[in-house]
């Protein structure tokens, strides 16, 4: 097996397309010949066709080689080309064309640093191994280029060639048949990616996009671009992974990205819950963080706990008897004062009309005394609440100063174990 070039891989697929040149040699003893019987001619050349040497115009026999983990036939894949055939019986087929495989693919976990490894097993498709048994060509059985067209400039992927390896495996008999093995050959080929691509537009992007994120933690909560700017690192980094995830085939395996990007993306989302916690601190304006639902019905228990206690509770006969003669004197009194000449702009009042001085006097009294109250507890409302703003944007302040640290640190030491992990792989 000469491989010529690596056309094309498709992980997602897996399946490798392969431009190589297949030669096989064998000896057919019914085609031998004296070479002086024939004026000294020592090789001929014979055509065959379909790319397997099975047409209807091929002039000779053939092996049935098969490529066993084939993704479409040989026989449409290779071209169709002469045999050089010698007077001791000995055939060489040589064709070019492509190999088209499906893989199961090994070290892609390393992904954008992987070595991915495709195993080509080549035997007879009908033959045992009583009648045809394959070997090694020449000392390894493969070679690399050969011409001034092979290799691959410019591309993803390209064959290690000094990591091919070709093993000669015996498979056991089938019940019926216990005399008659399955020899085959199997190609162990690896294929080098180029990472740097993906380390400039992947993995770059990938930390780049979370040290933007960090700084909102050094923007102003009343600027609505903080939140934004989190938001926009996350979809940048979702949309980053769906272009990789695209090229990956669906699989429970973990890889070396997905760790990565994994990390990368739990790093931005915690930025955008920090800033949406920074906000809420800031424009918080209770006095602790109880949730209203909590404190509705902590109301609930405690009015029906005092309505259980007032339908157990005895009045203080003294306390409003005492309460009742005070009220009985002040009223007196105002009575007398409003009757004198001394407030003549309450003529109404003048008269013997008890109940209506009794009115006007309890009426102003509550009433300045209410306008007194409000007035004093809307100043300690303003100062309890100017308190709690300055309280909980203390608190929010503390946030942010502990994220710039503390998640930036973080980060650092997760890339240096994910890092870390691919050099020791």
């Amino acid at each position: 097996m000469n491989f010529h070039k690596v056309h094309a891989l498709d992980i997602a697929a897996s399946t490798a397309d392969l431009v190589v040149w297949v030669r096989i040699q064998w000896k057919d003893p019914r085609l031998v010949w004296d070479p002086k019987d024939f004026g000294g001619l020592t090789t001929t050349w014979f055509f065959l066709s379909d790319g397997m040497g099975g047409g209807e115009v091929s002039e000779i026999f053939t092996p049935d080689m098969y490529l066993w983990n084939q993704e479409e036939p040989m026989e449409q894949t290779l071209a169709n080309t002469y045999a050089t055939v010698s007077s001791d019986g000995t055939v060489f087929w040589s064709r070019p064309g492509r190999l088209k495989a499906t893989c199961k693919y090994e070290g892609l976990k390393h992904f954008p640093f992987d070595k991915l490894g495709c195993l080509l097993e080549f035997g007879s498709w009908a033959h045992s191994g009583l009648y045809l048994r394959p070997t090694k060509l020449g000392d390894d059985g493969y070679s690399v280029g050969g011409s001034d067209t092979a290799g691959s400039s410019y591309v993803q992927f390209h064959l290690v060639d000094d990591e091919v390896k070709v093993t000669e495996l015996i498979y056991p008999p089938f019940p019926c048949c216990p005399e008659e093995d399955w020899p085959v050959l199997i190609y162990h080929v690896k294929f080098q990616r180029a990472s740097e691509p993906y380390i400039r537009t992947v993995v770059l992007t990938n930390i780049l996009l979370n040290i933007g994120a960090f700084a909102c933690f050094w923007m102003s909560p009343l600027s609505g671009e903080r939140m934004g700017l989190a938001i926009t690192c996350v979809l940048a980094a979702v949309a980053s992974e769906w272009i990789v995830a695209a090229m990956f085939p669906i699989c429970e395996e973990l890889s070396w990205y997905n760790i990565f990007s994994l990390g990368s993306m739990v790093f931005a989302m915690v930025v955008v819950f920090e800033t949406a916690l920074v906000t809420y601190f800031f424009f918080y304006t209770g006095t602790d963080l109880t949730p209203s639902y909590v404190k509705f019905f902590q109301k609930k228990s405690k009015e029906e706990e005092d309505q259980i206690g007032e339908e157990d509770r005895t009045e203080d006969d003294n306390s409003n008897r005492a309460m009742d003669n005070s009220r009985k004197d002040d009223t007196v009194k105002t009575r007398d004062l409003l009757k004198s000449s001394r407030y003549p702009s309450f003529p109404s009042l003048n008269g013997d009309n008890d109940d209506s001085v009794d009115d006007f006097f309890c009426r102003t009294r509550e009433e300045r005394q209410l306008t007194v109250k409000r007035v004093a507890d809307d100043k300690c409302k303003t100062r309890e609440k100017k308190h709690m703003d300055e309280y909980w944007q203390t608190i929010a302040g503390y946030i942010d100063e502990g994220a710039r640290v503390i998640l930036p640190l973080l980060y650092c030491v997760f890339l240096g174990c994910v890092f870390q992990n691919r050099l020791n792989e």
